[in-house]
């Protein structure tokens, strides 16, 4: 969780599969974005998770989210895989992966 003044204004959901993680979901207020909260965030993650032993961090991306896929590449993702249809539209995931 991020905060500024006591109030949330991100947050990250991770699943660990030992030596491997799963980044489930990042988000930040919209007042807040553009601001690097969700970078902060990114960052003490994979730090944390490098600490901890983890090898490899593992996420899921719409093909159609420019941005996100952006943010994560800059973050040092990679494209690794897709999955077809993936999404309840049936817009493909794109899976990513980071080498710890």
């Amino acid at each position: 969780v991020a905060k500024e003044k006591e109030q949330v204004v991100g947050y990250l959901v991770c699943q660990l599969f030992s030596p491997e993680a799963e980044l489930h979901n990042i988000a930040v207020a919209p007042s807040m974005q553009h601001r690097g909260v969700g970078k902060k965030m990114l960052h003490a993650l994979v730090e944390k998770l490098r600490l901890s032993g983890m090898k490899k961090i593992y996420l899921l991306v719409r093909d159609s989210n420019l941005a996100a896929i952006h943010f994560y590449q800059n973050a040092g993702f990679l494209q690794v895989g897709i999955r077809p249809r993936y999404y309840e539209n049936r817009e493909n995931a794109l899976v990513m992966s980071l080498d710890m």
